[in-house]
């Protein structure tokens, strides 16, 4: 009796629709169902093709075949250590934080923010910077999906409202998030959240500039 001989083939793999849902990669493979559920990492740069994202990389978990594609949903964020390394300077101060929220839409997610201040600044403030960023985040996921979130970090948005909520505390040159991953199962349900403020978070504008006058 002939042993059946499963061909292999290609199969595309396809980022998320918050990334664009473009190719980013491609699999080998007899048996596209035994991919599901499979994670694949690779630099932000493959999937949106800009070169000034090659510093963050991205998790993605394979969830479905389609046709000759496979489809993934995002499970990590994260910044490279050595492009944060590159953040800090002489004569600036460092937070760097990790807490567990939820987002609009269910998910918990760990987060990890960190912030460069614009000069050498006291323990006291640097607390007080902390609590800020984490009252943001929370109270500001709470309204927010997580494909909100990714969005907004790919397009620097959510980074510039974060710089915005701290000014008044402290100038930050720079507010990033170094990582987010979505946490399940009993990983999930052991952690601690932190809670929103009661009061939904204001977006700060930056002040407009004065028209020029006009020469008489």
């Amino acid at each position: 009796m002939k042993q059946q001989v499963i061909k292999k083939k290609w199969f595309n793999i396809n980022a998320p629709k918050v990334l664009g849902g473009k190719t980013f990669g491609e699999t080998y493979l007899a048996d596209p169902e035994k991919a599901i559920n499979r994670k694949v990492t690779t630099s932000l740069m493959n999937v949106t093709g800009e070169p000034s994202k090659q510093s963050v990389s991205v998790s993605f978990r394979i969830t479905s075949k389609k046709g000759d594609a496979l489809e993934t949903s995002l499970t990590k964020y994260g910044i490279n250590p050595s492009a944060v390394r590159k953040m800090m300077r002489k004569k600036r101060s460092k937070v760097d934080d990790s807490f567990v929220v939820k987002t609009k839409d269910g998910l918990i997610i760990r987060i990890k923010p960190v912030l460069i201040t614009k000069g050498k600044t006291k323990g006291s403030v640097l607390a007080i910077l902390k609590h800020k960023s984490r009252e943001f985040i929370a109270t500001t996921l709470k309204n927010r999906n997580f494909d909100d979130l990714i969005k907004g970090l790919v397009e620097k948005k959510f980074q510039k409202e974060l710089a915005m909520a701290l000014k008044k505390i402290q100038p930050v040159v720079i507010s990033e998030i170094r990582q987010v991953i979505i946490l399940e199962g009993k990983q999930a349900e052991k952690v601690k959240l932190i809670k929103p403020s009661a009061e939904p978070v204001k977006e700060e504008k930056p002040a407009e500039e004065p028209a020029p006058k006009a020469e008489a």
